[in-house]
């Protein structure tokens, strides 16, 4: 039996009850195990700040325009909708991250108006993809959600909203687009990044180079999981840094988990 699963509830879900890995759950084992044994083993609740919930809303504002024919104006007042109902407003940070609403969906919609309508699943929600991962001693397959499609054009487009756009694509969102690009070889996948402000177009990352990669990280994050199924056991060897933002708030789990 490999890590996976060793520990097969913590990568299943009702999306996707098969075990599985995303490009989050990779990334945040890349970025932040101690957060990755809290949150996906010990099953303590992730926290969506409010640029999580600003980039969401966001969304939903575009499909609204692109897809579904709303008007400008109605989908950016839905979208602030949304978003006051998830989060505490009347703090700078809220505001700020309000305010990015209008002129994010405003430029977002403009830009793939060049594309003509995107495709949907019948249902509603978004498409998903796979890819299988093929390892020395196990196979995992990876799972991620697209959001839009124009086949029309064999193109897939990756939504990022942000105050700032970097020079060049970090690596977790390399590992997102060359997961959606290898699962889908014979569409392009270009990640679109907004501000309120401009928007640029990335595609950065050598396919064959990034996925090499995410197998020797998979491989690595086989090899920890298989080391207990004890999450406890595996939280107790783990790297932890206290100081990382996501345990503002959490400090109650942080200490439970880690003991400071």
């Amino acid at each position: 039996m490999n890590g996976f699963e060793l520990h097969s509830k913590a990568f299943s879900n009702w999306r996707s009850p098969d075990v599985h890995l995303s490009a989050s759950a990779l990334t945040q084992w890349i970025n932040t195990p101690d957060i990755f044994v809290a949150q996906r083993l010990l099953g303590y609740p992730s926290k969506f700040g409010h640029p999580a919930e600003r980039g969401k809303a966001i969304e939903e504002g575009v499909v609204d325009v692109v897809y579904r024919g709303k008007t400008l104006d109605a989908a950016i007042a839905d979208a602030e909708k949304t978003f006051d109902k998830t989060v505490a407003l009347g703090t700078p940070a809220s505001s700020k991250e309000r305010a990015m609403i209008a002129p994010c969906i405003t430029l977002a919609t403009r830009e793939l108006a060049q594309f003509g309508k995107p495709e949907f699943p019948s249902g509603g929600g978004q498409i998903p993809i796979s890819l299988d991962c093929h390892c020395a001693d196990f196979t995992i397959k990876f799972v991620g959600f697209l959001d839009f499609v124009y086949p029309q054009h064999g193109l897939i487009v990756d939504l990022k909203t942000s105050s700032k756009i970097m020079s060049v694509q970090s690596l977790d969102h390399q590992i997102q687009r060359c997961l959606y690009a290898r699962a889908n070889g014979n569409q392009r996948v270009r990640f679109l990044y907004v501000t309120p402000k401009k928007c640029e177009w990335r595609e950065d990352g050598d396919v064959d180079e990034v996925l090499a990669f995410i197998k020797l990280a998979t491989e690595r994050l086989e090899r920890f999981l298989r080391t207990s199924d004890d999450p406890n056991e595996l939280a107790a060897i783990v790297p932890h840094n206290p100081s990382h933002y996501f345990w503002r708030g959490a400090e109650d789990t942080r200490r439970a988990v880690f003991g400071n």
